[in-house]
């Protein structure tokens, strides 16, 4: 353990959060969080695995060079404090040299997942202000081009800050924003949640907690357009020298698994209980020689039965980490000392430091096994989230599922206002109302009911399918769709969503 805790004993009854600051070189003053990733380390910083089963290194040594050339460009460019940087990326050299330089230069990144289509692209963009878009010629020709003043092609990027001096002279403190994370929100729609340099400071030690970093070679395959894998997969190795690994691509898990046994990964982090079927379901066919010493998933409830099958395929426990944007902190987790006794299907337990438990509707407090929502207390208030749980007499926390509108489906978390949105550009479409409903594979997966103008008919559900995965996204279409005469609405003409989910038996 990095700040030399023994145990879950001794952290519980010793650990202060100012000590967090003892694992970067910066103060609260003077802080960057490119830098206290990349500039201080040494050896391998990350690995990809493209969908073609190719590998690639980088070192945090080019990494800190080329950030550094791509933060001088963002001053040519005239870029100062609080600008923002849009990065739409696979994960690849060129995501980590914009996604770093752009906060090694004071501006905020906003990385968007590379499933979007334009009219999720366009939201973000319009949203956050940003006024560079980072991505692929295709992307960057599909977005309305009076939304940003400047744009740089992927396969251009390199060559564009090739020139510029390899070093870079930050003048960041802690609170200066570093990056922007967009969610769903309990409206349904994108929200914007700015992050500041110390952030990393915070999560430094929670993962280190979970899994001990030591000489660790990761692999996530969470994208770096969404939390986790901007938390999990780069953040938390990284800020501790360790090395991470991306999946680029289209999953593939039997090209997953060659991987983990190529490059020989000890550490799967921040894998989503869907992705973790998937090598299950193809791990019996593959000659290969896995050595994981440490699993980890978020993003979604695990159930104990799968929990027990990864920890039996791969020798390792799935040990948790939950947190929630809206609470902006890691509330529960598995710590990683030989004194905590780890419970299939759990949450785990609170985060050191904080005062967790459950609350109904007004917010009092419930008992061991009643179900409410999950909150904690931060300056004499409770912070509540919209996910259900309960915890037991022993104090380990359970999942119930999520207790708002969101729909979580194979981790990904998706507001379905959003997705009504973009239904209802279509041509045929005249009204739309969307939920989740269970999926085995996915958790969830979204349904949508539409009123439309013309004969329904299976060939216009494909085609209404098809062009909400083209616009919007590639894991945010109705993989459901259900032909109705009316959408339920309340008088002001809300969508009661409630009413779907009663249709449905949900």
């Amino acid at each position: 353990m990095r700040l030399g805790y023994d145990s879950y004993e001794q952290l519980i009854r010793e650990f202060s959060w100012g000590e967090a600051w003892d694992l970067v070189d910066g103060s609260p003053d003077e802080l960057n969080a490119a830098t206290e990733c990349l500039d201080r380390h040494s050896g391998t910083a990350a690995q990809v695995v493209f969908e073609d089963g190719s590998t690639t290194a980088y070192s945090f040594e080019s990494l800190a060079r080329k950030a550094s050339q791509f933060a001088h460009h963002l001053d040519e460019l005239g870029f100062s404090k609080n600008d923002r940087v849009a990065i739409m990326l696979d994960p690849s050299e060129e995501f980590l040299v914009s996604f770093f330089g752009t906060m090694k230069q004071g501006s905020g990144a906003v990385p968007c997942s590379e499933l979007f289509g334009p009219d999720a692209l366009n939201y973000r963009l319009e949203d956050s202000g940003a006024e560079l878009l980072v991505s692929s010629e295709t992307v960057i020709d599909s977005v309305d081009s009076d939304l940003v003043e400047h744009t740089i092609e992927k396969t251009e990027l390199i060559e564009t800050i090739d020139g510029f001096d390899h070093a870079y002279c930050t003048d960041t403190s802690g609170d200066d924003e570093a990056w922007v994370q967009y969610t769903s929100g309990t409206t349904g729609r994108p929200t914007a949640h700015p992050y500041d340099h110390s952030s990393v400071v915070w999560f430094a030690p929670v993962m280190d907690f979970v899994l001990n970093f030591d000489d660790d070679r990761c692999l996530t395959t969470s994208s770096t357009g969404w939390g986790t894998g901007i938390w999990i997969g780069t953040f938390a190795p990284l800020v501790l020298g360790v090395t991470t690994g991306y999946y680029s691509g289209r999953f593939e898990p039997d090209v997953a698994l060659r991987a983990i046994d190529e490059l020989d990964i000890n550490t799967l982090l921040g894998i989503v209980p869907t992705a973790y079927r998937k090598l299950l379901d193809a791990v019996d066919d593959l000659d290969v020689d896995l050595d994981v010493e440490k699993a980890h998933y978020v993003g979604e409830p695990i159930d104990a039965a799968l929990s027990r099958e990864v920890e039996e395929t791969f020798g390792a426990f799935p040990r948790s980490t939950y947190g929630a944007t809206e609470l902006r902190s890691v509330v529960t987790l598995d710590y990683g000392f030989p004194d905590y006794e780890f419970r299939h299907g759990s949450m785990g337990k609170p985060m050191v430091g904080l005062d967790v438990t459950v609350v109904d509707e007004n917010e009092d407090p419930l008992l061991p096994g009643e179900v409410g929502r999950i909150a904690f207390q931060r300056s004499d208030s409770w912070i509540v989230s919209e996910d259900a749980a309960y915890y037991d007499e022993d104090g380990y926390f359970w999942s119930a599922g999520r207790m708002d509108d969101t729909i979580i489906s194979a981790a990904y978390t998706i507001g379905p206002q959003e997705v009504e949105d973009s239904l209802r550009t279509h041509p045929t479409v005249r009204q739309a109302g969307v939920i989740g409903i269970p999926d085995e594979e996915r958790g969830e997966v979204v349904k949508a009911f539409v009123v439309v103008t013309e004969e329904p008919t299976d060939d216009l559900r494909a085609a209404i399918q098809s062009y909400v995965r083209e616009r919007l996204s590639k894991h945010e279409y109705p993989r459901a769709i259900e032909f109705v005469d009316e959408v339920p609405t309340t008088p002001d003409g809300k969508i009661r969503r409630g009413a779907l989910r009663e249709r449905e038996g949900i």
